[in-house]
């Protein structure tokens, strides 16, 4: 679970704009859905990391919302090698692009595989930002605290991982914006 972590002072959350309003911003974790069925023998009892951001847009419709979420490790006991690599912290960065947003509540959910987070450590802070063709829209941190904290560190890219790379992808899939990456072509 999420642990307070202090990194800067705390202060009014970046962006807020009124095309878009964070209601929450959440991370647990938990068991993928059983595709045993399709593959035996397969399966895990290992939990994985969902990070989970309800938001509301105004707009009837916008063409395209950029949701990047950082994430904030701090490398336990277990992992010797990450502290010596990456000093206190660690941060991952991963990001959804949606598109035809449609005026309404939303979820936006990425995740983290079990291993990442028992090689990496514990999850001390989110972030998550989003954009409108290039503009930003809103920076949200939870636990809350000053936006921006994730510009204090490099990124690594690739660990945070979209719904549609995980198992997670066939369950409820009408209940997420589709993203670019699924359409073909350009718009």
């Amino acid at each position: 679970m999420v642990t307070a972590l202090v990194l800067g002072a705390p202060g009014q959350e970046a962006g807020t704009s009124k095309l878009l309003r964070v209601h929450k911003i959440q991370s647990d974790k938990i068991k993928p859905p059983d595709l045993r069925a399709r593959n035996p023998g397969a399966g895990t009892h290992n939990r994985w990391y969902r990070l989970t951001t309800e938001y509301q847009t105004s707009p009837a419709w916008m063409d395209d919302l950029a949701v990047t979420y950082y994430v904030l490790f701090k490398p336990g006991p277990r992992t010797t090698e990450v502290r010596k690599a990456f000093s206190s912290y660690l941060l991952l960065r991963g990001q959804s692009e949606y598109v035809n947003i449609k005026r309404g509540r939303h979820i936006s959910e990425m995740y983290i595989h079990p291993n990442t987070v028992d090689r990496y450590g514990s999850i001390e802070r989110i972030g998550v930002v989003f954009r409108s063709e290039g503009r930003l829209l809103s920076a949200q941190s939870q636990p809350k605290s000053q936006a921006g904290w994730w510009e204090k560190l490099g990124p690594i890219d690739g660990l945070v991982l979209r719904r549609e790379m995980t198992p997670f992808n066939s369950v409820s899939p009408d209940h997420y914006e589709s993203t670019k990456d699924i359409l073909s072509g350009s718009r």
